[in-house]
């Protein structure tokens, strides 16, 4: 098979959060179709017991422990540079070493870059790789945008530098990079938009899919023994946009649920909470569960799974993780975005203002009353099943990663 060079900004195992779970099933479809040659950074000491499980699909790999806290001390430098705080934050001179030697001993001409923190590693030295191409995944700079206008000074400024020079590195890699795959067609529109011309062929969608063998309602997992009026919501809960989401749930949808449903329970389950995610905690009507060893149980004791996201980018794994589940999702319109379900008949729930919100919660829960068997939704899994799988969907890459196709532009490289 012929080699590849694939670069991520976090090690791809275990598949517990959303980019982890797109660059996994990334790593595992390379392995079928090419020679992967894995280089990433470990940036959670809880995750550094799994770089052996590696191996199962790589021919190499070289995994680079990064200290957030001094990553963060190196980023200041990019304020001097006018660069994005984010190239800096994954600068490393032992991965860099790596890459370049790990190009010549094994010939390596094709690459697959996953985030643009990683095109700095072939921006300008490509070492003979003649097909270099970007898995963006999301605009960021937008993101930054979003935060900028909800954060207070001196974050919105902090917020809004990094918008802006994001932005600005964002165009230039599309620039230099034979092809830029983004997670949603919204997200790849977005992105043309922000180029404009020729480079606009360069920027194509391949979306998330779900793993939907894992997350079947039929399979066995543990029972906890959770609570029968329950909803919950799933995510890496320092993750600001996560912290923003439910902070702003607990604060103006859930309170009126509870006047209704004393007993009602809202379980924020998921790794590192916050210390404003932890303030949320009152053990009766909200649970913040920290890490666990599986969201299933979660999901399935739920009425229905709750996605009250206001800053949001992409398709939402935790979305369609639920949808698999048979659960009914009640989110935002954010939540939702990046998920094509035009034409199907779902049971979900999109609101945005926070009292339909609650009334919609308080209708469910008085539903339930009536029924003895906790509610599903199997076409919500028929839809996951028919729309979202993970290999149908990484073929989109297929043609990315063809090294006679100059995808976006004509008679030579972009300068």
């Amino acid at each position: 098979m012929e080699p590849i060079l694939f670069l991520t900004h976090r090690i791809p195992f275990p598949p517990n959060k959303g980019d982890k779970i797109r660059s996994f099933n990334i790593l595992k479809w390379l392995s079928k179709h090419y020679e992967v040659h894995l280089g990433c950074f470990v940036d959670d000491v809880d995750d550094r017991k799994y770089v052996s499980e590696l191996g199962k699909y790589c021919k190499s790999y070289k995994a680079v422990n990064l200290n957030p806290m001094l990553s963060k001390v190196k980023s200041l430098k990019a304020l001097f540079f006018g660069k994005p705080l984010t190239l800096p934050y994954y600068e490393s001179e032992e991965l860099r070493r790596w890459v370049e030697s790990t190009i010549g001993e094994h010939d390596i001409e094709l690459s697959l870059m996953f985030s643009s923190s990683m095109a700095q590693y072939l921006e300008s030295q490509c070492y003979g790789v003649n097909q270099r191409v970007l898995d963006m995944i999301d605009v960021d700079s937008d993101k930054w945008k979003q935060y900028s206008e909800k954060a207070s000074f001196p974050m919105s400024w902090v917020y809004s530098r990094e918008f802006r020079t994001l932005a600005e590195y964002e165009k230039k890699i599309v620039s230099k990079f034979d092809a830029v795959a983004l997670v949603s067609h919204e997200e790849a529109e977005l992105l043309r938009s922000m180029v404009g011309g020729d480079l606009k062929r360069k920027v194509h969608d391949v979306c998330n899919g779900v793993d939907s063998e894992f997350f079947d309602p039929q399979n066995e997992y543990e029972k906890l023994g959770l609570p029968k009026k329950m909803v919950s919501f799933t995510g890496v809960m320092d993750y600001w946009a996560n912290v923003e989401s439910v902070v702003w749930f607990c604060r103006y949808v859930w309170p009126e649920v509870v006047k209704k449903h004393p007993d009602a329970c809202f379980y924020i389950v998921g790794t590192s909470p916050s210390s404003d995610v932890l303030a949320l905690n009152d053990g009766v009507n909200v649970v913040v569960t920290g890490r666990v060893s599986d969201v299933r149980p979660y999901i399935e004791s739920s009425s229905v799974v709750v996605a009250p996201l206001r800053i949001a980018r992409g398709v939402q794994n935790k979305v369609l993780e639920a949808l698999s589940m048979e659960k009914a999702v009640f989110g935002t319109s954010m939540a939702f975005e990046g998920i094509d379900y035009t034409g199907h008949e779902l049971d979900i729930l999109i609101e945005d203002n926070e009292a339909n919100f609650s009334e919609a919660l308080i209708s469910q829960f008085d539903l339930d009353k009536q029924n003895t068997k906790a509610s599903v939704s199997k076409r919500n899994r028929d839809f996951v099943i028919g729309n979202y799988n993970w290999n149908a969907k990484l073929n989109a890459l297929q043609p990315l990663l063809q090294r006679d196709i100059k995808l976006g532009y004509v008679g030579g490289d972009a300068k």
